[in-house]
């Protein structure tokens, strides 16, 4: 029998702060990610935790942009929200009734201005 392993979810917002290598003008970006932990409620987050969200904020911004020019100067955590303890399974669930796809190169980009 499998066990199911349940890991506490909190959704994280940050600010990128950023620049154009050779540029001196400076922008910021709001983003945000996922962080997954195995502590126990009254644990809280450690340095550990911090750290690696800070990395995904990082990661998550180069995916978007998609910019190798692009220097970070800063991460700044904005906010963590806790979102609940879930198995993996539960916490990626699809809402009932709704129908996945993938996309193909005809579809238009949902991310374009």
């Amino acid at each position: 029998m499998t066990e199911l392993i349940h890991k506490h979810y909190n959704l994280v917002c940050g600010e990128l702060v950023f620049r154009q290598k050779d540029s001196e003008v400076v922008n910021s970006m709001r983003i945000n990610c996922i962080l997954i932990n195995n502590n126990n409620v009254g644990d809280g987050l450690a340095v550990r935790h911090l750290a690696l969200a800070q990395q995904t904020l990082q990661a998550n911004f180069h995916r978007r942009m998609d910019d190798t020019t692009l220097e970070v100067l800063d991460v700044v955590i904005m906010n963590i929200m806790p979102l609940g303890y879930f198995t993996e399974e539960s916490f990626n669930a699809a809402p009932p009734g709704t129908v996945v796809r993938e996309m193909t190169k005809d579809d238009p980009d949902p991310f374009a201005a």
